[in-house]
């Protein structure tokens, strides 16, 4: 007796996901650190540069994964969304008998560039699938 099975979806292979996010954490520590660059920043991109290096010597990662690190670069402009988030416009604080004024840009277009880096990628990684499996 013989049972037909009907194909089923691709499966997805955890091991596949892996190279996307390593450059996606290079990409963020990348932009975190540009972001933060008077601070700690100088730390961060000495990592993520070794991490960068690091990733090009593995094989598995050097071949696949590097549009993840464009999601990645979204980082920095969700941070600079994240510390405008109470503009556009002069925007004060008080703290006792102390007021603190500073002027805040909207962080709508910061939003949208992160959006549009992290969309691009996801597109991007899935035209890559689909031409591999096209072609096997």
């Amino acid at each position: 007796m013989t049972h037909d099975i009907a194909p089923s979806a691709p499966r997805r292979h955890p091991g596949r996901l892996w190279p996307h996010a390593w450059w996606a954490i290079v990409g963020t520590m990348w932009a975190l650190g540009v972001v933060s660059l008077l601070t700690i920043g100088v730390v961060l991109v000495i990592a993520a540069s070794g991490l960068g290096l690091l990733g090009l010597a593995i094989p598995r990662t050097r071949h696949a994964g590097h549009l993840g690190g464009l999601a990645g670069l979204a980082a920095a402009p969700l941070t600079l969304a994240w510390l405008n988030r109470e503009g556009p416009g002069t925007v004060c604080h008080t703290s006792g008998d102390v007021t603190d004024c500073e002027e805040l840009w909207s962080p709508w277009p910061f939003v949208a560039v992160a959006l549009a880096l992290v969309v691009a990628a996801v597109v991007l990684v899935d035209r890559r699938r689909m031409r591999a499996a096209s072609a096997a």
